[in-house]
């Protein structure tokens, strides 16, 4: 009972609201100064306060008129008593103040080269003009959709192979036109690797309290299958003497292969989007 009513009864409590903000403020700001600093001010301070009474009454007693020397000199020690810890503690809070933006403008630098790297190598995964992607995308639904119609129509136990095939072998056309499926395990070690020291410098300013980490929320994509559906599609053969069943199995697999196809041509275009949507972000926060 007693810890409550102290806690009702605590300062703060009688602090109208309008105060409450600033003291706050003043408080945060003499945690985050440093020990030596905080024993500096509150030593010479309260000194060069008490010698500044001592020297106003000295002024009424006319005790400096004849000592010009001891008047400057005790002066002098008495400005320094009360400016210098005053100096150190803002010119430590600019210090840090400087350091933090510095430190923040390196780390944004440093995502900014990386991010063009991650956009480059993404970019140099497509062979064809970037505008162009939505309408490879557009292309490889509608023969995927062709396939799936075939596969629908068709009895199984009379299936057409050479159909299916060259239905299968369209969206295969449309990602070899457009994809540079060459060097496709290079560059998705290449982005991997990006996006890992993405994350590093994310957890630094998380670390460090920087809502630049906020700008560097570009999602790493599953780009370790990217690509190898193309094998599950080339060909469809059927061996002899397979089920019904184990035949539809088989073409719902190419389907399911299919689908990945187009997945493949999103994360493409959504990396490239993000990727360039974050730099300018970045070049923006870069400047500030």
């Amino acid at each position: 009972m007693r810890e409550k009513l102290g806690k009702h009864l605590s300062l703060r409590s009688f602090l109208p609201g309008w105060l409450k903000g600033p003291l706050r403020s003043i408080r945060s700001f003499w945690h985050d100064t440093s020990i030596t600093a905080r024993r500096m001010l509150l030593t010479m301070l309260p000194v060069g306060l008490l010698l500044s009474a001592l020297g106003v009454w000295g002024d009424k007693q006319h005790y400096w008129d004849d000592q010009p020397f001891a008047t400057n000199f005790f002066s002098s020690f008495v400005g320094a008593m009360c400016g210098i810890p005053v100096a150190v503690v803002i010119v430590q809070r600019i210090a840090a103040a400087q350091e933090s933006h510095a430190s923040r403008r390196r780390r944004i630098l440093q995502a900014i080269l990386v991010m063009q790297k991650i956009r480059d190598e993404v970019t140099a995964l497509v062979e064809v003009p970037i505008g162009q992607l939505p309408a490879v995308r557009s292309s490889f639904i509608e023969s995927a959709g062709i396939f799936r119609e075939k596969m629908e129509s068709a009895r199984f136990d009379e299936v057409d192979l050479d159909e299916l095939n060259a239905a299968a072998a369209a969206c295969v056309h449309v990602w070899n036109e457009a994809m540079v499926v060459g060097r496709r395990g290079r560059a998705i070690e290449e982005i991997t690797s990006l996006f890992h020291q993405l994350s590093l410098i994310r957890e630094q300013a998380l670390v460090e309290g920087d809502n630049s980490a906020n700008l560097f929320l570009l999602k790493e994509p599953q780009l370790y299958l990217f690509g190898e559906w193309v094998d599950g599609v080339s060909i469809i053969s059927f061996p002899p003497n397979l089920t019904i069943w184990r035949k539809r199995d088989i073409v719902k697999d190419v389907v399911s292969s299919l689908q990945r196809g187009r997945a493949d041509v999103n994360l493409v275009i959504d990396l490239i989007r993000n990727s360039q949507s974050s730099l300018k972000a970045l070049r923006v926060a870069a400047k500030g």
